[in-house]
């Protein structure tokens, strides 16, 4: 079961600790956006050693009950932040600062059913992954455009410099392309996708790995202007 932390040095303010669990919640628009930006302000919790088959997903399902990693997903698209072309991925551990780099890029990919699939949409841009107990957090951001018969993506990310509550927040809020301290990842690239097994209404947040919480400062949906 997740759970609710607070650091008592640097940052002090509240998150949700992730140990091989998925986080989902209602949008507050439902499905009816057009264009919409998922938002996570995170860091891992130690520096520990590096690990293969890391899952780390954001998107967005249909509903609550059969989210991501269910046994049979109703409806899901997102971005595997640990994998090119493909789910999972290697988390590399390095020192000084200390981070996580995931050497494998981001994809984006679907689920429905038990039915995972890879959409094509790949960008090598290497992620860098700050540190709690290095008083050090990172920003992931999700663009998503609906479209007939494409919807388009874009991913944009943070370097393992310390991003500020501030900064997150400015870069959540702005429509500005990439937002505002992030570089981009996959760039306004486009693959046939549609809502028919469910409407996408839901944020969702996967982290598969029990070693280590991943920390979980902010995140939000925000409906962008199209």
């Amino acid at each position: 079961m997740a759970e609710i932390i607070q650091w008592s040095t640097g940052f002090t303010d509240k998150g949700l600790a992730l140990t091989n669990e998925e986080f989902v919640r209602t949008l507050y628009v439902g499905s009816t956006w057009t264009k919409i930006r998922l938002g996570i302000h995170f860091s891992p919790r130690t520096q520990a050693v590096s690990m293969a088959g890391v899952q780390f997903i954001l998107g967005l399902c249909s509903g609550k009950t059969n989210p991501y990693n269910a046994g049979s997903t109703t409806n899901f698209v997102g971005v595997t932040w640990a994998g090119f072309g493909a789910v999972s991925g290697n988390l590399n551990s390095y020192f000084g600062p200390p981070y996580f780099v995931y050497s494998n890029g981001n994809s984006i990919l679907k689920r429905v059913g038990s039915t995972t699939t890879m959409l094509g949409l790949n960008s090598s841009a290497i992620i860098y992954m700050c540190l709690t107990e290095a008083n050090q957090r990172g920003m992931l951001f999700l663009d998503i455009t609906k479209g007939s018969p494409n919807y388009t993506f874009s991913t944009f990310y943070s370097t393992f410099s310390a991003k500020s509550t501030s900064e997150f927040w400015a870069a959540f809020t702005t429509d500005s392309v990439p937002p505002p301290g992030c570089s981009t990842g996959i760039n306004a690239q486009s693959a046939a996708f549609d809502e028919s097994a469910g409407a996408l209404d839901t944020f969702d947040l996967y982290w598969n790995q029990s070693v280590m919480p991943l920390d979980v400062w902010y995140m939000g949906a925000n409906r962008l202007i199209v």
